[in-house]
């Protein structure tokens, strides 16, 4: 399998058995981020993807924390003062993430096994003391796997967007981080490079990391075209291979799945809908450009 990773966001049994069974299958998807509570066991999620010759990140906020908010999203470019977030340790964190761990061994599933996922824990207010107790403690019992955050712009950029006094990443709170990404979806230009040298500086220009972007391939507030994902994922692309060959970790696209307006009350259409001919938003070109990037990827080609 080639070293950089192609995948989507929310391509999960969970939420689509028949889109994650068309992913499993095709040739370009080749990672995936699953959920801690619900990937692993007989016939699980976790199993499936090794079954398939990929590999998975395991989502484990949901383990380890307890987040609330007022509302469901923060956009960047917006004052969301009704965006009040607060996380806190899940009591036995510790211990759960032991028996996922633990479970994931006893299943023969571990070699398919990249790590653990926390999306924008800054964003939620996770404090970096907690941020790095949790990623501390998950790499002292797996050492040999990842720990990948894609955080928000406030984490990485605050010069460029934040909110509620967040308090950006710390090479001391980010050291036990193996796996980086942040994630923006507005139209493509010097922005873009801007934010990755400041999360490249706040990581502390650490020569082990390995950066993920994250291409906009969807109707992103539903007043996007096809041109705009396009040149989104062509231009994660070109970030992307600005770094050392082993300093890639891969693309991740979001998003497969559109969702409902209680989840996510931004307008996004997702890939589900742009990419099924049924559909009255059919965008046929960019599933080629999406599948020729992935081929690509999956090929090796981005491996040097």
């Amino acid at each position: 399998m080639s070293k950089v990773k192609f995948g989507f966001y929310h391509v999960a049994p969970e939420i689509n058995a028949e889109n994650f069974k068309r992913h499993l299958e095709n040739d370009y998807t080749t990672v995936f981020i699953l959920e801690g509570t619900k990937s692993t066991g007989e016939g699980g999620a976790l199993a499936q993807v090794a079954a398939a010759g990929k590999k998975a990140w395991i989502g484990v906020a949901s383990l380890c924390c307890i987040s609330r908010s007022t509302a469901t999203v923060a956009d960047v470019s917006e004052e969301k003062t009704e965006f009040r977030t607060e996380t806190t340790y899940r009591e036995g964190w510790r211990e759960r993430l032991a028996d996922l761990v633990g479970t994931i061994r006893s299943e023969g599933t571990y070699g398919a096994f990249l790590g653990i996922y926390f999306d924008e824990p800054l964003l939620w207010n996770m404090s970096l003391d907690m941020l790095e107790e949790i990623t501390g403690y998950f790499r002292s019992i797996c050492p040999e796997k990842g720990v990948f955050i894609c955080f928000s712009i406030a984490g990485v950029a605050p010069d460029v967007w934040t909110i509620n006094n967040i308090q950006p990443i710390t090479p001391q709170a980010g050291r036990f981080i193996t796996d980086v990404a942040f994630d923006m979806y507005h139209p493509f230009d010097e922005t873009y490079s801007h934010v990755t040298d400041e999360m490249v500086s706040r990581m502390g220009n650490r020569a082990d990391l390995r950066y993920w972007f994250v291409p906009c391939t969807m109707n992103y507030r539903g007043n996007k075209d096809v041109a705009h994902c396009i040149r989104h994922l062509e231009g994660c692309g070109e970030l992307l291979r600005r770094f050392r060959p082993e300093q890639r970790g891969g693309l991740m696209c979001f998003s497969y799945y559109t969702f409902p307006p209680e989840v996510e009350d931004l307008g996004n259409i997702c890939l589900d809908v742009l990419l099924d001919p049924d559909s009255n938003m059919y965008w046929p070109a960019l599933g080629e450009a999406i599948a020729r990037t992935g081929r690509a990827i999956a090929a090796g080609e981005w491996d040097h």
